[in-house]
């Protein structure tokens, strides 16, 4: 059997599991990752980010991540 796939992801300033500053997103089956808040699910507040940075994507191999 296939193990399962999470349905959640942490993200945190330092990116580590567990850090205090992290949030629990849901996935679902799409987030997108950017700075503008109205376009994307997970606002990441950085000039070095754009408007629509990133995709988390989940197939039927599992999870994807595309560059926008």
């Amino acid at each position: 059997t296939r193990s399962s796939v999470p349905t959640t992801a942490q993200l945190g300033r330092d990116f580590q599991p567990g850090s205090p500053d992290g949030v629990v997103v849901p996935l679902g089956t799409h987030v997108t990752l950017g700075r503008d808040p109205s376009r994307c699910q997970v606002a990441l507040l950085c000039a070095s980010v754009s408007a629509r940075h990133a995709v988390i994507e989940r197939t039927a191999c599992g999870w994807t991540i595309a560059d926008l």
